[in-house]
Protein backbone atom coordinates (compact mmCIF):
# COMPACT_ATOMS: atom_id res chain seq x y z
CA UNK A 1 0.00 0.00 0.00
CA UNK A 2 1.68 3.59 -1.09
CA UNK A 3 0.09 5.02 2.13
CA UNK A 4 1.93 2.56 5.27
CA UNK A 5 5.34 2.15 5.38
CA UNK A 6 6.35 -1.26 4.41
CA UNK A 7 8.44 -3.64 6.90
CA UNK A 8 11.81 -2.80 5.12
CA UNK A 9 11.00 0.58 4.94
CA UNK A 10 10.61 0.87 8.74
CA UNK A 11 13.81 -1.40 8.90
CA UNK A 12 15.82 1.10 6.86
CA UNK A 13 14.04 4.32 8.87
CA UNK A 14 15.73 2.66 12.63
CA UNK A 15 19.04 2.11 10.81
CA UNK A 16 19.13 5.53 8.87
CA UNK A 17 18.41 6.67 12.42
CA UNK A 18 20.93 4.78 14.14
CA UNK A 19 23.57 5.68 11.32
CA UNK A 20 22.76 9.92 11.31
CA UNK A 21 23.53 9.37 15.47
CA UNK A 22 26.41 7.38 15.19
CA UNK A 23 28.21 9.86 12.60
CA UNK A 24 26.53 12.84 14.60
CA UNK A 25 28.55 11.54 17.34
CA UNK A 26 31.59 11.27 14.44
CA UNK A 27 31.09 14.91 13.51
CA UNK A 28 31.16 16.54 16.78
CA UNK A 29 34.20 15.09 17.70
CA UNK A 30 35.68 16.70 14.76
CA UNK A 31 33.99 19.97 15.80
CA UNK A 32 35.68 19.74 19.23
CA UNK A 33 38.79 18.55 17.50
CA UNK A 34 38.38 21.78 15.20
CA UNK A 35 37.63 24.09 17.92
CA UNK A 36 40.85 22.92 19.66
CA UNK A 37 43.10 23.17 17.13
CA UNK A 38 41.44 26.61 15.72
CA UNK A 39 41.62 28.34 19.40
CA UNK A 40 45.17 28.88 20.22
CA UNK A 41 46.03 30.04 16.55
CA UNK A 42 43.15 32.20 16.34
CA UNK A 43 44.19 33.57 19.12
CA UNK A 44 47.84 34.37 17.96
CA UNK A 45 46.52 35.90 14.87
CA UNK A 46 43.93 38.29 16.53
CA UNK A 47 46.69 39.25 19.41
CA UNK A 48 49.32 40.60 16.16
CA UNK A 49 46.38 41.78 14.46
CA UNK A 50 45.89 44.04 17.72
CA UNK A 51 49.44 44.70 17.84
CA UNK A 52 49.54 45.51 14.01
CA UNK A 53 46.94 48.06 13.62
CA UNK A 54 48.16 49.87 17.00
CA UNK A 55 51.52 49.93 15.06
CA UNK A 56 49.01 51.61 12.09
CA UNK A 57 47.40 54.20 14.69
CA UNK A 58 50.68 55.51 15.81
CA UNK A 59 51.72 56.16 12.07
CA UNK A 60 48.25 57.46 11.55
CA UNK A 61 48.93 60.08 14.33
CA UNK A 62 52.53 60.86 12.87
CA UNK A 63 51.08 61.31 9.56
CA UNK A 64 48.95 63.90 10.80
CA UNK A 65 50.62 66.09 12.59
CA UNK A 66 53.09 66.06 9.70
CA UNK A 67 50.26 67.17 7.10
CA UNK A 68 48.60 69.67 9.79
CA UNK A 69 52.13 71.56 10.20
CA UNK A 70 52.99 71.66 7.04
CA UNK A 71 49.40 72.73 6.01
CA UNK A 72 49.43 75.39 8.14
CA UNK A 73 52.89 76.62 7.16
CA UNK A 74 51.93 76.30 3.49
CA UNK A 75 48.63 78.14 3.95
CA UNK A 76 50.73 80.92 5.49
CA UNK A 77 52.83 82.02 2.96
CA UNK A 78 51.66 84.48 -0.06
CA UNK A 79 49.70 83.54 -2.58
CA UNK A 80 52.46 84.34 -5.15
CA UNK A 81 55.19 81.72 -2.86
CA UNK A 82 51.88 78.88 -2.89
CA UNK A 83 52.02 79.68 -7.10
CA UNK A 84 55.63 78.75 -7.26
CA UNK A 85 57.29 75.61 -8.30
CA UNK A 86 58.60 75.37 -4.52
CA UNK A 87 55.10 75.24 -3.68
CA UNK A 88 54.06 73.12 -6.23
CA UNK A 89 56.56 70.44 -4.89
CA UNK A 90 55.59 71.20 -0.75
CA UNK A 91 52.26 70.40 -1.94
CA UNK A 92 52.86 66.82 -4.02
CA UNK A 93 54.98 66.33 -0.95
CA UNK A 94 52.12 67.34 1.60
CA UNK A 95 49.79 65.41 -0.21
CA UNK A 96 51.88 62.16 0.03
CA UNK A 97 51.49 62.19 3.55
CA UNK A 98 47.94 62.11 3.29
CA UNK A 99 47.58 58.84 3.96
CA UNK A 100 44.51 56.85 5.06
CA UNK A 101 46.54 53.44 7.06
CA UNK A 102 43.16 52.07 7.73
CA UNK A 103 42.71 49.63 10.17
CA UNK A 104 42.92 46.23 9.52
CA UNK A 105 40.00 43.90 9.71
CA UNK A 106 40.39 40.17 9.17
CA UNK A 107 37.32 37.62 9.97
CA UNK A 108 38.64 35.13 12.34
CA UNK A 109 36.84 31.49 12.42
CA UNK A 110 34.92 31.54 15.06
CA UNK A 111 34.57 27.77 16.73
CA UNK A 112 31.93 25.35 15.58
CA UNK A 113 28.56 23.91 17.27
CA UNK A 114 28.30 20.86 18.08
CA UNK A 115 25.26 19.27 16.71
CA UNK A 116 22.43 17.30 18.90
CA UNK A 117 23.14 13.62 17.54
CA UNK A 118 18.77 13.05 18.45
CA UNK A 119 17.50 15.91 16.02
CA UNK A 120 17.48 14.53 13.09
CA UNK A 121 17.45 11.46 13.78
CA UNK A 122 14.84 11.61 15.61
CA UNK A 123 13.02 13.62 13.13
CA UNK A 124 13.33 10.43 10.95
CA UNK A 125 12.62 7.89 13.59
CA UNK A 126 9.17 9.66 14.85
CA UNK A 127 7.86 10.02 11.37
CA UNK A 128 4.41 7.92 11.64
CA UNK A 129 4.28 4.94 9.80
CA UNK A 130 0.64 5.79 8.34
CA UNK A 131 -1.41 8.08 8.36
CA UNK A 132 -3.58 6.77 11.06
CA UNK A 133 -0.59 7.22 13.75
Amino acid sequence: MAFKLSKQQLAERDALAADLRKKAEALNIAIVAFNQAIEPLSKAVGEALEDYNGILERARTLASSITEVAQEAFDSKSEKWQESDKALKVRSWIEQWEVSLDDVDLELPEPLTEIDPDEQAGEIETAPPNPSQ
